[in-house]
């Protein structure tokens, strides 16, 4: 069989960039959202430490009644603090975007590694027919990396948009 025409060359090596580019921007993505959440897993459990604490000073009827007051103030600053920067509530949306990403980049490598065995016994006897096969192969994984990742930037996207209507003091709601 021939070898491969410069066009076919082309097209193949340019699926395969394409693809190795956004399975590196799932990757990166997935870093980015990883490391967000770890801060954010932070920030919540020492929240969460420092209501503990003050709710034990305040119940062991240790201190003053000033000191008591305020201890609650900084309950309610701490308190006020998480659900005006809705942290536990990002950090769930950045868990679930993450995951996401993770799962569809293992599917998408695992679709790759079984359905390239069709087309390497290609290469030799028809390394045109292999070629398009590899092509469309890498071309439908690619779209559905992208695709995963816009679902991903959208449902953070409108979690943020959620959370920051929160924000508003006036009610809105029709009655």
């Amino acid at each position: 069989m021939p070898p491969l025409s410069q066009s076919e060359a082309d097209a193949l090596k340019r699926s395969q960039n394409q693809f190795k580019g956004r399975l590196k921007e799932v990757r990166d993505l997935s870093k980015n959202l990883g490391r967000e959440g770890d801060i954010r897993k932070v920030i919540a459990v020492l929240l969460k430490v420092a209501i503990v604490v003050c709710g034990i000073i305040i119940a062991s009827g240790l201190l003053k009644e000033s000191a008591v007051q305020i201890i609650g103030v900084v309950v309610l600053i701490v308190v006020a603090v998480e659900r005006v920067f809705a942290n536990i509530e990002r950090l769930m949306a950045v868990i679930a975007a993450k995951s996401a990403l993770d799962r569809i980049e293992r599917r998408c490598i695992d679709i790759h590694e079984s359905d390239i065995l069709k087309v390497i016994p290609l290469r030799d006897p028809d390394p045109s027919k292999a070629a398009s096969l590899e092509t469309s192969l890498t071309e439908k994984l690619r779209k559905e990396l992208a695709t995963a990742v816009d679902q991903a930037i959208i449902g953070l996207e409108n979690k943020d948009l959620e959370l920051l209507g929160r924000l508003v003091l006036e009610d809105n709601s029709e009655s």
